[in-house]
């Protein structure tokens, strides 16, 4: 009789042989040298693959306008959250930068990185540990406001330059299985404490008014029609993302078109609103 591991095997020979002729990816000392195949899809034939190539441009547009509008979200929680006239004047460069560290990140993996597919995203945490940092600067240099812009830059620098040595460190010395001790309450409490500090960044910058704990310092100024009006929008935007593609599906059936183009359409259709 045919024991099921050489049944599996069989049935797994087919796809392992396919693999093996497939390009593979000569590796340098930090990633991988791209293979052709993944700068342009191909066909069966190896020919372009001119739908592929289509929808992958088309989808990389689309995730770079949502990157974007998340990284002006987190340029707003480092340079708008701490309330430091000094400070809050730096958010257009600090929303920039955001932008350019993305773009180079994404392009450097799609270059060098071992997967197909590459994709980058904000980290709240950082955001907000950059924030604390940059008002203890101000404060310290209270007395020399001057000073306070070069100081954040400089510390935002030397933090991005030591996460990416130690983040290369651990990696390379295969230290990142140890992150799996910490308890998950300790890992569910840390990440409880970031959701309180993004909400109440969140409504801050929604409102353009300063927040202490969970509610304004000024309650006249955030009951003013323009600033409920931003409020508004905020609550919207979630809303719409997180509900509003089970409600296209529940209105149309379910169809095939809705599911695929439902969460685009809801995700992109509060930009939209933004800018009118």
């Amino acid at each position: 009789p045919v024991s099921p591991t050489d049944s599996l095997k069989e049935e797994l020979l087919p796809d392992y042989k396919k693999f093996q002729e497939l390009p593979q990816k000569r590796q340098i000392w930090f990633g991988y040298l791209p293979v052709w195949s993944e700068c342009v899809p191909q066909d069966d034939k190896g020919e372009p693959d001119w739908p592929g190539i289509i929808v992958n441009i088309g989808s990389g547009l689309i995730m770079g306008v949502r990157e974007a509008l998340g990284g002006i979200v987190s340029a707003s929680l480092v340079f708008s959250s701490s309330g430091i006239p000094e400070i809050t004047a730096m958010l257009p460069w600090g929303i920039c930068m955001t932008l350019y560290t993305m773009s180079v990140g994404v392009l450097w993996y799609s270059v060098f990185g071992r997967l197909q597919y590459g994709y980058a995203t904000q980290q709240d945490l950082i955001c907000i540990l950059q924030a604390q940092m940059a008002a203890h600067a101000a404060e310290w240099l209270r007395n020399e406001p001057g000073k306070i812009p070069a100081t954040v830059i400089a510390i935002i620098c030397l933090s991005a330059v030591l996460s990416g040595a130690c983040s290369l460190l651990v990696g390379k010395l295969g230290l990142g299985k140890y992150m799996l001790l910490f308890p998950t309450t300790v890992t569910n409490g840390f990440l409880g404490a970031i959701g309180v500090v993004v909400f109440r960044a969140a409504w801050q910058t929604a409102s353009g008014v300063k927040f202490h704990y969970f509610y304004p310092t000024d309650w006249d100024q955030f009951c003013e029609p323009n600033r409920l009006a931003q409020v508004a929008c905020m609550l919207a935007t979630v809303f719409s993302i997180r509900i509003g593609p089970k409600l296209l599906e529940r209105c149309f059936d379910n169809k095939a078109a809705v599911e695929r183009v439902g969460g685009l359409v809801c995700q992109l259709l509060p930009l939209i609103l933004f800018y009118i």
